[in-house]
């Protein structure tokens, strides 16, 4: 069962997943995040690396749709919550879908910063993923400075699962909560 903490983190995930901010997750929100991404990385729409962008995206909402839209053209809030319920209930189940989860985001990363692929995520990568998903650059900084427990300037792909599986957690005073900025 999620702790109240795991709900408004997730609530925190939707909402950055909601482009248009409409309260339901819909197809075009995804395709507004390959619009916003494409901005925020500087890749051009006639680029060979937009259609995979998009295609990228498309694949993300439809995996979620089926996983999670109960037969309906949307997830809303209570189904999205419903979902990573289920998800967690196993360890298995947490850790397979939080290695999927990682492959993901580097791919997606790598995709439309080549010129970094491989170098974990820096602050310039955490900036314009804040910039995609309409957060505060500022609160982003701040995020991944909290992140980098090392105080390295990278939070290399190791250290980037740790954050991620903290963010998924009940921990409360966990490094990872900040993710997306603070979940109060």
């Amino acid at each position: 069962m999620l702790t109240d903490l795991q709900k408004r983190k997730l609530m925190l995930t939707f909402n950055a997943f909601d482009h248009d901010r409409d309260g339901m997750l819909e197809q075009q929100d995804f395709e507004g995040l390959a619009v916003n991404l494409a901005k925020a990385f500087n890749v051009e729409a006639d680029s060979s690396t937009y259609p995979q962008l998009q295609q990228t995206l498309q694949e993300h909402w439809q995996q979620l749709h089926e996983l999670a839209g109960n037969g309906q053209d949307q997830v809303d809030p209570e189904s999205w919550l419903r979902f990573y319920d289920t998800l967690f209930s196993s360890p298995e189940s947490t850790s397979a879908y939080l290695n999927t989860y990682m492959d993901g985001f580097y791919a997606l990363w790598d995709l439309v910063d080549p010129a970094a692929a491989g170098q974990g995520t820096t602050l310039k990568r955490f900036k314009g993923m804040y910039r995609a998903y309409g957060l505060d650059e500022a609160v982003g900084e701040d995020a991944f400075r909290r992140m980098d427990t090392n105080g390295n300037g990278v939070i290399d792909r190791n250290e980037m699962y740790q954050r991620v599986m903290e963010f998924y957690g009940s921990d409360p005073d966990a490094p990872g909560n900040w993710l997306l900025g603070p979940y109060e």
